[in-house]
């Protein structure tokens, strides 16, 4: 009961907040503050590419729930959703869920080539070795500067000192030029993620 009281409380302010968010929607050119919660795990393949748009949109994605979901969220989900769905429609059309969907398969694709130069790098060939032998491997989180630049986190499962236990961290942090064909690497010291 504890849990469903704070999961109704944490909906009511999420609706409030969304509330006020569009209100002041004509104000504000990139509202972020927009949030459409979700449930059950992500298409992590798609992840990124998802993020990058749902920014351009003006909304992120926050997650509410994972496998384990009963009616009771669902329904609280959809209300919560609702308000922002309604403003997103507005704010960029009928058939803005089709558009989205198609510049989510864009950017994947563009996001593709964002990979395919990473994994040319020689840090992250070096790296991507030495996590493998603990069968782990190397995530990015990717952000758009650019149509054709990105800000690039490389991360996976380390230690920040030998000492300390495995957690995930970030181990590099790079720009990747489409345009150039580049890779900078901005930083590799090893931080929380």
């Amino acid at each position: 009961m504890l849990i469903q009281t704070r999961l109704l409380l944490f909906l009511l302010f999420t609706v409030l907040l969304a509330k006020e968010s569009i209100a002041q929607g004509s104000k504000v050119k990139r509202d972020t503050t927009l949030r459409l919660l979700t449930y059950r795990l992500p298409n992590f393949e798609m992840q990124n590419a998802e993020n990058v748009v749902a920014a351009r949109y003006g909304f992120h994605y926050y997650g509410v729930g994972d496998c384990d979901v009963n009616q009771e969220l669902e329904d609280s989900v959809e209300k919560v959703n609702a308000p922002v769905y309604a403003y997103l429609e507005k704010r960029h059309g009928k058939g803005w869920c089709d558009n989205f969907t198609k510049d989510v398969e864009k950017e994947f694709l563009v996001q593709k080539e964002v990979l395919s130069l990473l994994e040319k790098e020689p840090v992250i060939i070096k790296r991507q070795k030495l996590l493998e032998k603990d069968s782990n491997g190397l995530e990015y989180i990717l952000e758009e500067i650019t149509t054709s630049k990105y800000d690039v986190l490389a991360y996976g499962w380390g230690k920040l000192t030998p000492n300390t236990k495995e957690e995930l961290v970030v181990y590099y942090h790079l720009v990747v030029d489409l345009k150039k064909k580049s890779v900078k690497l901005v930083s590799d010291t090893i931080r929380k993620l």
